[in-house]
């Protein structure tokens, strides 16, 4: 019998409670989905708030979809915010992909999901998509060099510190090994 590797090594979490700060410290990198044009209080809840506040509105005014900062913590852990835009599935993956490889660009081990200001249906569209881009940009293919070269780290784990909806883990883990 022929044993297959596990291809989806990829960790893949979802939080019961809201975030805390002290929780934010403990990840690499944090995604962060707003609506495509996001009203000034659903920043309020969210880490660093009110910079995130102005660093959204000059990249919406320069036609971006997304900022990058840093939380002040120790980590110095990285912060992605990405304006939703997707209306078919297609479009929505390919949203989705692009956003996970900004927020790889660093090579974080653990990277944390959070939305703001969207409601349960889309919520749910747009991290199931985002999953979904996890998993197959932590797919490594078999390597047939001779000699070992270090691999920078991978990512390790994904967790989506919103509580609802509940998503399908197992079905989308299970989805990323058929595809």
């Amino acid at each position: 019998m022929i044993d297959l590797p596990d291809f989806a090594r990829l960790k893949v979490t979802q939080a019961t409670r809201t975030f805390t700060e002290s929780q934010l410290s403990s990840f690499d990198h944090i995604a962060i989905v707003l609506p495509k044009e996001p009203p000034g209080s659903v920043f309020a809840d969210l880490p660093q708030g009110k910079q995130l506040h102005k660093l959204v509105d000059r990249a919406r005014a320069q036609g971006l979809k997304s900022v990058f900062t840093r939380l002040g913590n120790a980590r110095a852990t990285g912060v992605t915010a990405a304006l939703l835009d997707g209306t078919t599935p297609f479009a929505l993956l390919t949203w989705a992909r692009e956003l996970i490889a900004d927020c790889l660009r660093e090579r974080p081990a653990k990277l944390a999901l959070l939305t703001a200001g969207l409601d349960d249906d889309v919520r749910a569209e747009a991290l199931s998509a985002i999953i979904a881009a996890a998993y197959a940009a932590s797919f490594r293919l078999a390597s047939f060099k001779t000699e070992e070269q270090p691999r920078p780290v991978d990512l390790a784990q994904v967790s989506v510190l919103d509580g609802k909806p509940k998503l399908p883990l197992e079905r989308l883990h299970a989805e990323a090994l058929g595809n």
